[in-house]
């Protein structure tokens, strides 16, 4: 979990307090801020050259700024990547690249293409960890059996990448296909029709 002492660290060794960061990082995104004395900060912004006012009076926010704001955002982002990886495993990116390869290239029988965007795939794969138990390999191996079981009928009624993961039904509940085929090659019963699904709160 990212330490709030790093980041104040941080503002305050480029002599900023934590609103006058605020109200900097609002700046950025173009977004509204509550409850800070704006006016206040904005002049300790101009003064530490992190703003500049120009002639007709616009705010630029400075390469010194936008810098700094780029820094501590790669806090959050090295924390996130480590999150992932103690939920999906240390090489999580390549397994679900690999994964993804898997499956046609180009578009199904339904009109969608097979393969999937890999950050999509990632959420997908946090909502399997979170609520099964199966390891890459056998991932990798459910997932082999299920397209070369397609292949055969001409990828007919085929999911895609993502939705072989999961799939939410009219009912609201989620239900992987993966996690079937996960069952089926760990018991090796090709009679094996166990349907897991899941109610989303």
């Amino acid at each position: 979990m990212l330490k709030h002492k790093e980041l104040f660290d941080i503002i305050s060794s480029k002599d900023l307090s934590p609103n006058q960061y605020y109200l900097l990082a609002c700046m950025n995104d173009n977004i509204q801020t509550k409850k800070i004395n704006i006016a206040l900060e904005l002049q300790a912004l101009v003064y530490n050259e992190y703003v500049i006012v120009t002639k007709d009076d616009k705010l630029i926010i400075t390469e010194k700024a936008k810098k700094l704001i780029k820094q501590i955002e790669g806090l959050f982002v090295h924390e996130a990547k480590n999150a992932a990886a103690k939920k999906l495993g240390d090489n999580y990116e390549e397994n679900i690249k690999t994964y993804n390869e898997m499956f046609p290239t180009g578009k199904l029988p339904t009109g969608k293409y097979a393969r999937t965007n890999l950050s999509n795939l990632k959420n997908a794969f946090k909502w399997f960890f979170d609520n099964f138990d199966y390891d890459w390999e056998t991932i990798m191996l459910a997932t082999e059996r299920y397209v070369y079981e397609f292949e055969l009928q001409g990828f007919k009624y085929m999911r895609t990448s993502q939705y072989f993961i999961r799939k939410q039904d009219q009912d609201k509940t989620w239900s992987s296909d993966l996690a079937n085929y996960c069952e089926i090659v760990l018991s090796d019963d090709e009679e094996n029709d166990t349907h897991y699904s899941i109610k989303v709160v």
